[in-house]
C-alpha cells in the first residue's frame, strides 16, 4: 500500500502542480490585464481632461456669442426704431411737400385765368381802340 500511497499523492503533487501552473498563468493574465487597463485609464483621463477643457472653452465662447448677440438685438430694435421714426418723418414732410404743390398747383391755374382775363380785357380794349381810330380816321 505504501507504492499506492505513494503513486495517490504523486498524482495529487502533479495535478497541485499542473493547477498551481494555470492558476500562476491566470494570474500572469490577469496582471497583463490590469497593466493595460491601467494604461487605457490613464489615456482616458487625459481624454476626459482634454474634453473638459474643450467643453470649459465652448461655453466661454457660447457666452461671448450670446453677448454678442444681445447686443446686436439692442442694435437691431434701435436701429428699427430710427428707421420707423425716420419713415414717419418722410411720410410727413411727403405729405406736406403734397399740400404745397396742389396749393401752387391751384394758385398757378387760378393766375392762368386771371392771365387769360386779362388777355381778353386787352383784346376788347384792343378792339376798342382800333374801333375808335377807325371812327376818328372816318370823320
Amino acid at each position: 500500500t505504501t507504492q499506492a500511497q505513494y503513486d495517490t499523492e504523486a498524482a495529487t503533487a502533479r495535478q497541485a502542480t499542473a493547477t498551481s501552473a494555470k492558476l500562476a498563468d491566470e494570474i500572469q493574465r490577469l496582471e497583463n490585464q490590469q497593466r493595460e487597463m491601467e494604461v487605457e485609464l490613464k489615456a482616458n483621463e487625459a481624454s476626459v481632461s482634454s474634453l473638459t477643457t474643450r467643453l470649459e472653452k465652448a461655453a466661454e465662447d457660447n457666452n461671448a456669442i450670446h453677448g454678442e448677440v444681445r447686443h446686436l438685438t439692442t442694435q437691431l430694435g434701435e436701429t428699427r426704431a430710427a428707421a420707423a421714426e425716420s419713415a414717419k418723418r418722410q411720410a410727413a414732410e411727403a405729405t406736406e411737400l403734397r399740400s404745397k404743390r396742389d396749393k401752387a398747383t391751384a394758385h398757378a391755374a387760378e393766375l392762368a385765368r386771371k392771365l387769360e382775363d386779362t388777355a381778353q380785357e386787352l383784346s376788347k380794349a384792343s378792339s376798342a381802340a382800333e374801333d375808335a381810330r377807325a371812327s376818328l380816321h372816318a370823320r
